[in-house]
């Protein structure tokens, strides 16, 4: 007795499920999709569901595709439908509209890669998404590892990823205005001149 209840509570849910796949899916329930559903409902080993479920998804699928739905509002079987996320970038706190501005610094001694890919659609993408300014920045200040090619190949992989950006500089060309801002902090006593070895600094730096 108690295996025919059983059997009966897995029939209903085999049904309930076969129904449902099959209404998502223009008349058809896969047996897979269905036997998954219902082992993680019932309490019953696979030798004892499988044939079940096989045997109501057969069933199922010679219903025409409004039986099926007749059956289901009959049945009271309603499909749930799943919240959807909102995809999209999360929001900067704090940032205001027309005040945000991002910059992309590639070092041109090279193609761009998937690394950089990223890095620039989320800086061109921020930017866009508070009507701010979106800025490409050459860091051209190891020129013995650049070469001249490789601004304008990185500049086309950028416009093959549909980033476009407000205004575009080189690192170098603000090199003069740097050096006047270095030599203020030293004057003011915010900065020094180090005049340790590279082996003494790295060895400082290791030592905290």
């Amino acid at each position: 007795m108690l295996f025919n209840k059983r059997k009966v509570n897995i029939e209903e849910i085999a049904r309930k499920h076969a129904l449902i796949n099959a209404v998502k899916f223009d008349g058809k329930a896969d047996f897979k999709a269905v036997i998954g559903k219902v082992m993680a409902e019932v309490k019953a080993n696979a030798r004892e569901v499988i044939p079940v479920v096989k045997g109501t998804v057969e069933e199922v699928n010679k219903l025409t595709l409004q039986e099926q739905q007749e059956e289901m509002e009959r049945l009271g079987i309603v499909i749930e439908e799943k919240e959807k996320k909102e995809k999209g970038l999360p929001p900067l706190p704090h940032a205001e509209k027309g005040k945000v501005v991002t910059r992309f610094p590639p070092e041109p001694n090279g193609y761009l890669h998937i690394g950089h890919a990223k890095a620039a659609i989320v800086d061109y993408e921020y930017a866009r998404m508070y009507d701010g300014t979106f800025i490409l920045r050459f860091d051209d200040t190891n020129p013995a590892n650049e070469s001249k090619e490789f601004y304008g190949e990185q500049k086309e992989d950028l416009k093959w990823l549909g980033v476009e950006w407000d205004r575009e500089y080189r690192t170098s060309d603000n090199l003069p205005m740097h050096y006047e801002l270095a030599e203020k902090l030293v004057r003011d006593g915010y900065a020094y001149v180090c005049t340790c070895s590279s082996e003494e600094t790295s060895k400082n730096r290791r030592a905290g």
